[in-house]
């Protein structure tokens, strides 16, 4: 185009037009960017996305020496929830816990979805008791939810490893030994159901 024959008005409108368009694509890269680290199902930070923040975790807290708690939460029994409620209603509830996840987190601390029903808190710079009380309040709240046709109370286990400057452990064996914590408080449950039961 020869914008030299082009009069001022129609320059204009081009100039208009173009700044238009530029904005549209910063609006439509900021939504691919958010998108591209985002749990569609939780509203929660995906499983690549999260990965990526608790290396950075990692490597901030080795340069400030500072120690921080990872959570790995699983909800119980979320199989039979599918069974019981199907997998479009399954969804329903990943989502109520991606929402309760998210809502009792402070500003500092981040939450992804590892798989399935699986989440991975991350707490910077934070005491096990600080954790522990946090992640206290989002099992209370997860176990008040309730499917009203089923009749169906949700539980969350958790735990918790805590990563120590001095160590320098990976962020694979941090995740291992949270998973660990988790299933003890699972198996922790399950005994005491059997008894209940008894």
């Amino acid at each position: 185009m020869n914008y030299k024959e082009l009069g001022k008005e129609r320059l204009i409108e081009i100039i208009e037009e173009k700044e238009k368009l530029i904005e549209e694509f910063k609006s439509m890269k900021i939504k691919l960017q958010y998108d591209a680290c985002m749990d569609a199902v939780t509203g929660v930070l995906n499983r690549r996305a999260g990965l990526e923040i608790l290396e950075k975790t990692i490597l901030e807290a080795a340069r400030q020496e500072e120690n921080f708690i990872i959570c790995f939460a699983d909800i119980d029994d979320f199989k039979k929830v599918n069974d019981v409620v199907g997998h479009s209603e399954g969804d329903k509830i990943l989502a109520e816990v991606g929402n309760i996840l998210r809502a009792n987190i402070r500003k500092t601390d981040s939450v992804f979805r590892i798989g399935g029903d699986e989440f991975l808190i991350i707490f910077p710079n934070t005491t096990l008791q600080v954790a522990k009380t946090i992640c206290s309040r989002v099992c209370m709240n997860i176990y008040e939810l309730k499917e009203e046709d089923n009749n169906y109370k949700m539980g969350l286990s958790c735990g918790l490893s805590e990563y120590n400057f001095n160590s320098k452990i990976s962020a694979n064996e941090l995740i291992r030994r949270a998973d660990e914590g988790m299933y003890d408080v699972k198996r922790g449950k399950r005994k005491v159901e059997n008894k209940d039961e008894l």
